[in-house]
């Protein structure tokens, strides 16, 4: 869309965003745990130079960047997607990386994007559940 109030001008209202994500806060599940007990729920882990979640313990490798920072950009899979024009591997693509932009976390940030992009709503869905 590169018009979007021409977009919202044209048919009487902004769209609605249904498929719309957000990367976890790295304190999302920490900042709700009682101190006493947070060291045996959740934690995070450094190994090798990677930071992984500790879930009760055990070390979760599930996730290879679980903190997504950095992160592949929005939109480089989406010629993939469209039938792959030019023959690209989808791990190639996902290696591309960028720092995590603060709307990916921060609602503020957030509203603002959609604000320019001329959303007027959304459903935001987790990245890790």
């Amino acid at each position: 869309m590169t018009d979007p109030q021409a977009f919202a001008d044209q048919r009487g209202y902004r769209p609605f965003d249904a498929d719309n994500h957000y990367y976890e806060a790295l304190d999302c599940v920490t900042r709700h745990l009682d101190p006493r007990h947070a060291a045996r729920v959740f934690q995070w882990a450094q190994i090798d130079g990677r930071t992984y979640p500790v879930l009760g313990g055990e070390v979760f490798r599930g996730v290879k960047n679980a903190t997504f920072d950095p992160v592949a950009p929005p939109g480089v899979l989406a010629d993939y997607f469209r039938g792959n024009p030019h023959g690209d591997d989808p791990l190639e693509l996902l290696r591309r990386h960028e720092p995590i932009r603060a709307e990916y976390r921060d609602r503020d940030a957030r509203l603002a994007v959609m604000d320019t992009q001329g959303i007027e709503r959304c459903w935001m869905f987790p990245t890790m559940g």
